[in-house]
């Protein structure tokens, strides 16, 4: 598995950390790290449930700058969603710090969020005239709030947002957010497997009309 993600396991719940300092990026090896620490969970039958973190100052930052202009290395940032989205074992992603650009489309990708209300998520990338894909964010924002961040790149905090509100993040106080991810895990881990993945699909099916 790569050094800038690990996994461990927490009784029931499995934790992939992504440890890739200063901001956390989404370079290759991370995207690497993130699947195969997502198959490790898979593979391990004590594991009911996963929660995705952020070491250090913050979440995911989002993309690795240092990859722009270069040809593309698998897996793709695609690959690493989609596997995540379809994931047999529920997943709630905890946020600190900032989630931007591929970084909260990757903790849109998870079942649920926990988020510190300072949380600050985004997709900065249209400043530089990158494309931000508005998809993920209709599940949970109201189309007032997406064509802001689709058209503005300004980020907002979790209480900005009201994520709590709308249903796309459980918003907690500094320093709990593993805490609170492992107590909406324990809700979810309560549902057998087949049932949980069934309720998955149907979930995904309505978010998507």
């Amino acid at each position: 598995m790569s050094d800038v993600v690990q996994f461990e396991k927490r009784g029931p719940i499995g934790v992939i950390s992504v440890d890739n300092p200063p901001v956390n990026a989404l370079g290759q090896a991370v995207r690497q790290g993130l699947i195969d620490a997502h198959a490790k969970a898979l593979a391990d039958a004590d594991v009911q449930a996963i929660v995705l973190i952020g070491k250090g100052r913050t979440f995911v930052a989002g993309a690795d700058i240092s990859e722009f202009g270069k040809p593309p290395k698998a897996p793709s940032f695609t690959d690493v969603i989609e596997r995540y989205d379809a994931s047999p074992k529920a997943i709630v992603a905890a946020l600190h710090g900032t989630a931007l650009g591929g970084g909260l489309e990757l903790a849109l990708g998870c079942n649920y969020r926990v988020a510190v209300s300072s949380a600050k998520c985004g997709l900065p990338e249209v400043k530089l005239g990158i494309d931000s894909d508005a998809a993920p964010l209709r599940r949970f924002l109201p189309d007032p709030w997406i064509r802001r961040m689709c058209l503005s790149g300004a980020t907002f905090t979790a209480a900005d947002l009201r994520m709590d509100c709308y249903g796309g993040a459980t918003v907690c106080e500094p320093g709990t957010t593993e805490e609170a991810a492992e107590a909406v895990l324990g809700t979810f881990s309560a549902t057998e497997a087949a049932f949980l993945e069934r309720a998955k699909r149907g979930l995904a099916k309505h978010l998507s009309r």
